[in-house]
């Protein structure tokens, strides 16, 4: 009697975990079948697009558009260079328009000792001096734009220069050479050393020889080579 108890109770319990495992295997089997369903709609959603493919209006090559871009920067930038010698403005170099000992100098803003006029003032030019009717000659090329007879500063020829410069020649002899609106060559006479400078008339007999940038004076030793 004990035996059959015992077996009815074996028997049970495995009846129970026999129907685990099946319950188990069908929701498994149940699970697949969901999925390879799934996987078939994707496959069959992704066969149906269409790709619609429009040629383009104009063919480009590409293999020509770096070269015709090299070509055309290259061209751009030499229009650039020639543009920017074009606007330089030209060079010009002085020369001293009397060789001779140095008297007084380019003061700048710093005032000196006149001795003729006994009073302190600046001097705006260098004295170079010479015997009376030395030649005095144009520093550069340019233009005769003044000759005249200045009160303190005696006979005086004015030459205009390109870029904005101009050389001032005073002291000189009354019969001046230059004339007014004449074309003047680096080294061309345009009147001698004298002494008709009242404000310098102490000194020895000189060119007083001034130099202007924009208007401006400006020491004649920084433009002569």
């Amino acid at each position: 009697m004990k035996i059959k108890t015992k077996l009815i109770k074996l028997f049970t319990n495995r009846g129970v975990y026999i129907l685990l495992i099946l319950l188990v295997g069908i929701l498994s089997v149940m699970g697949y079948v969901t999925n390879l369903k799934n996987v078939k709609t994707r496959i069959a959603d992704t066969q149906s697009l269409s790709v619609v493919y429009e040629p383009a209006d104009e063919e480009v090559e590409l293999s020509d558009t770096p070269t015709a871009l090299r070509e055309e920067n290259e061209q751009a930038s030499a229009g650039a260079v020639a543009s920017a010698a074009a606007d330089e403005p030209e060079k010009v170099v002085f020369m001293l328009p009397l060789q001779g000992e140095l008297g007084a100098e380019y003061s700048g803003d710093e005032l000196v000792f006149s001795q003729t006029m006994q009073d302190w003032r600046v001097h705006k030019g260098i004295d170079i001096r010479g015997n009376v009717g030395t030649q005095v000659k144009a520093a550069a090329d340019g233009v005769v734009t003044n000759v005249f007879g200045d009160e303190m500063m005696g006979a005086t020829v004015v030459i205009q220069h390109v870029g904005g410069i101009e050389t001032v020649y005073s002291n000189l002899q009354i019969e001046v050479i230059a004339e007014l609106g004449q074309k003047v060559k680096k080294g061309d006479v345009i009147g001698g050393v004298g002494t008709t400078a009242a404000s310098e008339i102490v000194e020895p007999p000189h060119l007083h020889f001034e130099m202007k940038k924009d208007g401006i004076h400006v020491n004649p030793f920084d433009f002569i080579s």
